[in-house]
């Protein structure tokens, strides 16, 4: 869920999403997602004023014994002010940059490289 301080200050309401559209994964892919880390970024687009749900599916390299973290699948949603969260393949020309420091979505033009 999610709590807008600015807004509902003297009016609290928690938004929880409700996931739709969700990727057509078959069981043996789902429970090697449930064996992962997972971590939820939100994203925000201040150039077309989507706001995104990243989920971040991560798991510990035991190929080499380095023990660095290594990306098994990732899931974009759209969310809208309803608490929807759609499944998405196709955000146009936007870049989502995700760390551990600071999430940012920007358009393909302002990205070098």
């Amino acid at each position: 869920g999610s709590w807008d301080i600015g807004e509902h200050i003297h009016n609290r309401k928690v938004l929880k999403l409700r996931y739709r559209n969700l990727p057509k994964l078959v069981q043996k892919e789902w429970e090697l997602l449930d064996s992962c880390f997972r971590s939820e970024h939100l994203v925000e687009s201040r150039f077309t004023g989507e706001t995104f749900l990243v989920k971040w599916y991560t798991k510990r390299n035991s190929d080499n014994n380095n023990g660095k973290m290594r990306t098994e699948r990732f899931f974009v949603f759209n969310t809208d002010e309803e608490g929807n969260a759609v499944y998405t393949r196709d955000i146009g020309d936007l870049c989502i940059q995700l760390s551990k420091a600071e999430t940012f979505c920007l358009p393909a033009r302002f990205i070098d490289g």
